[in-house]
């Protein structure tokens, strides 16, 4: 979105967010402005029934940042003179006077403690999306990707669907062949459960004898191959991580939605280990898996063994066809015309 944004050629983009994602985002546009912003710095506990609880003992912590994202957002709109603010599920972002939306594919949030929690959460949310002049939620109206994630019973009343997306869009179409190419375990995810599934792949794939390219996630941590055929990056970026997925036999990654997103753009066999007490991971694995769309064990008891015999019978079915991905120009197109 920020691409095609860019070839209009005739606006200022900004690009807002924390000091990690800013250094990210700055290797693919480094000619656009940044301004660094809170964050909500969401972690995980490690194990057990404090997962969720871990989760429900961060949210006046939540709530604190969004009010912090939403004072600096009056600030820097004032300073700048904006014309039209967009938001990747930051819900401190809307602005009484100036065009907002929000980008969300998770309408219905999934509390893992029941229908009545779910129901509350989603008046709940419901109440914060109707600070924005729009929703545009990054999934199809009809078969839908993210499930019941993105297609409860009753929708916003500015509600748009945009279509899935991925990095992915402006590369190269793979060739259609079947990829022949090494394992790709590529890792992402908050600490410490990033760590703590990292340690237990690299183990997995160190004692197996085949070819194997590890993606760590995170910058400035290495790891030395013991046997051949193993190899280790920190992070990929763009033409390598497009080029590395490309030519994979099978990924193995967690279950969001961005990197769903990208696996179903490129066509490609994967196995998901969703992140624990992450409800919306767990959620979307087991909807994929029922689905026949990609398989999923949890973290603890993960297998390489396992999940590479549960693959050969796996029927890996389409979940959306490349032309879907395209949806998000025409809205973009209108809302940029509009300002």
């Amino acid at each position: 979105m920020i691409y095609w944004l860019q070839a209009q050629g005739n606006l200022h983009i900004t690009l807002a967010g924390t000091s990690w994602q800013l250094e990210f985002l700055a290797r693919y546009f480094p000619a656009l402005a940044f301004e660094i912003r809170p964050g909500y710095n969401v972690r995980y506990a490690e194990k057990g029934s404090r997962l969720k609880w871990s989760l429900l003992q961060q949210f006046p912590k939540i709530t604190r940042s969004m009010r912090s994202e939403h004072q600096w957002l009056l600030y820097f709109s004032e300073k700048h003179s904006l014309h039209g603010i967009i938001s990747d599920n930051c819900y401190g972002l809307w602005h009484p006077h100036i065009p907002n939306v929000i980008l969300t594919h998770q309408l219905q949030i999934k509390s893992g403690m029941g229908p009545a929690a779910d129901q509350a959460l989603l008046l709940a949310h419901y109440r914060i999306l109707q600070r924005f002049n729009a929703v545009w939620v990054v999934d199809n109206e009809a078969n839908g990707l993210a499930g019941r994630l993105s297609h409860p019973k009753k929708l916003p009343e500015h509600c748009t669907y945009l279509g899935p997306v991925s990095q992915f869009y402006n590369h190269p179409s793979p060739s259609g062949q079947v990829a022949t190419g090494p394992l790709l375990v590529l890792l992402s995810g908050p600490e410490p459960q990033r760590s703590l599934l990292s340690d237990i792949l690299w183990q997995q794939v160190s004692e197996w004898s085949q070819p194997v390219q590890f993606v760590e996630g995170r910058k400035g941590i290495f790891r030395v191959a013991g046997r051949p055929g193993l190899q280790h990056f920190d992070q990929l970026q763009d033409a390598a991580l497009w080029q590395a997925l490309s030519k994979a036999s099978l990924v193995i990654c967690r279950s969001g939605y961005s990197s769903i997103m990208d696996l179903v753009y490129l066509n490609k066999k994967a196995f998901l280990i969703p992140t624990p007490g992450q409800t919306e991971q767990e959620y979307l694995a087991r909807l994929y898996s029922e689905s026949g769309i990609f398989p999923y064990s949890g973290q603890e008891e993960f297998s390489l063994g396992k999940a590479l015999a549960s693959v050969k019978n796996f029927p890996f079915r389409a979940a959306a066809p490349r032309q879907a991905f395209s949806g998000f120009e025409q809205v973009l197109e209108q809302w940029v015309a509009g300002l």
